[in-house]
């Protein structure tokens, strides 16, 4: 073990950046997950187009760069959606690395690293993005219910990270409970820089943001994820659309507070500016560490309830004619 030192007086780290804007930092392991079946992968084809292009994804803009998608399982099905994805554009500097993996032995870190040069040789683009589908086939034979399993796979991708500077994308099955989490060891959550959860419909799609090591979590993505055939699809954003089947009628105290201080502000304002007037509408806590809980825990609740819309640094009420009252 080597420990490096920094002090206050050392230049500052870099501020942060993004691969996809407000969703995915540069240089960071983010987990995706959602049940089976559920858009996972095609989600994950059409942020590797996006990188590849340079485009927005769901009015989010993504970083240029070449893209490794790591297939531990359904190869061949994954390889079609490229294909067809791309279209007539062959060209596009996406690499698709399809066989046995095994993140728990261990070269497997620099498996992943030679497969990043080989495809950085071939295309002639920095890798920003990696991809591995899935975790469960990326780890066959551990115990997913083991800390030690499961930080070592973790580790060996952010061995990756730091040898190469790309951001990797696992995708990952939901906890058998259900809820926003991976299946398996909590210390998968405490590895990864955000986790994002893919929840919805054949309709609409909803990509929660879960966490978030270095910026803010809470804010959920609707879409609408359409298909003409089974390789090909694409997404749309929906402002404004509720979970199904909730009733957003009645908040918590403080998420009723939060969202009367919004309207105030004329039902739009920048989060910083709602923030500050939550926190004079919920009151004094205990803590400056209490405050800021209630205000994520109500931007959260009103966001999952589809009573606002978070798009960049804005937060609108998507209803102002909606009669919400506290329970």
């Amino acid at each position: 073990m080597q420990l490096t030192l920094r002090f206050l007086s050392d230049p500052p780290p870099p501020p942060l950046r993004w691969l996809w804007h407000g969703v995915i930092p540069a240089r960071s392991l983010v987990t995706l997950a959602g049940a089976p079946g559920g858009g996972k992968t095609a989600l994950a084809v059409l942020l590797a187009m996006a990188v590849a292009r340079g485009e927005a994804l769901l009015d989010r803009p993504a970083q240029q760069g070449g893209v490794l998608f790591v297939s531990a399982e359904a190869g061949e099905s994954t390889g079609r959606r490229l294909r067809a994805a791309a279209g007539a554009d062959a060209d596009l500097p996406i690499v698709q690395a399809a066989g046995p993996v095994d993140l728990l032995d261990s070269a497997a870190a620099e498996e992943i690293i030679r497969a990043i040069d080989g495809a950085k040789a071939r295309v002639g683009a920095v890798i920003r993005l990696i991809v591995v589908d899935a975790l469960a086939s990326a780890t066959r034979g551990a115990d997913e219910n083991s800390g030690r399993d499961m930080g070592k796979a973790m580790a060996a991708l952010h061995d990756v990270i730091e040898a190469r500077g790309s951001s990797i994308l696992l995708l990952a099955h939901v906890g058998k409970g259900g809820g926003d989490l991976v299946r398996g060891h909590s210390g998968i959550l405490a590895d990864v820089d955000a986790h994002l959860m893919l929840s919805g419909d054949a309709g609409i799609k909803r990509l929660k943001i879960v966490k978030g090591r270095d910026f803010e979590a809470g804010e959920t993505i609707s879409f609408r994820l359409a298909s003409d055939d089974p390789d090909t699809f694409t997404a749309s954003v929906v402002n404004g659309a509720a979970p199904t089947g909730a009733r957003p009628t009645k908040p918590s105290p403080d998420a009723g507070r939060a969202l009367k201080a919004l309207r105030d502000l004329g039902g739009s304002a920048s989060i910083e500016d709602w923030r500050a007037a939550t926190v004079v509408a919920i009151g004094p806590k205990p803590t400056s560490g209490a405050v800021r809980e209630a205000f994520r825990k109500a931007k959260a609740a009103l966001t999952g309830a589809g009573l606002i819309d978070i798009n960049g640094s804005t937060v609108t009420v998507t209803d102002p004619s909606l009669n919400v009252t506290a329970r």
